[in-house]
């Protein structure tokens, strides 16, 4: 193994910001998680960025393998956020969806994901 790995970069260590529930999304820069430990603010918590997690969806039907955004309080088709894609289709009617996270910072298209 290369002598310069410094970690796998499935999990981050990340001061918190906020109180932070373990399953929460959350949002480091341009890179978002999901955190795997609860912390109250300036707590250090473990956030995984990478894997497929259950989050909470905004209204409307999500195809699997399309890409989805985090809108600030649920995932979305379109937003400033990009979170991953569907790992598994989701029902206009579901209040969940299965994300498999982006695992790396990256910009939203200019108008969001439509």
């Amino acid at each position: 193994m290369a002598k310069n790995l410094k970690a796998l970069g499935e999990v981050f260590d990340w001061p918190a910001t906020a109180a932070t529930a373990s399953g929460a999304l959350v949002v480091m820069a341009d890179t978002v998680g999901v955190a795997l430990t609860d912390g109250d603010v300036g707590d250090v918590i473990a956030v995984r960025v990478q894997g497929v997690f259950e989050l909470p969806k905004a209204a409307g039907a999500i195809a699997q393998g399309e890409r989805v955004f985090w809108n600030g309080t649920a995932i979305a088709t379109s937003g400033d956020t990009l979170a991953g894609v569907a790992y598994a289709a989701a029902e206009s009617g579901d209040d969940t969806v299965q994300v498999k996270l982006n695992g790396a910072a990256a910009a939203a298209p200019a108008g969001g994901g439509d």
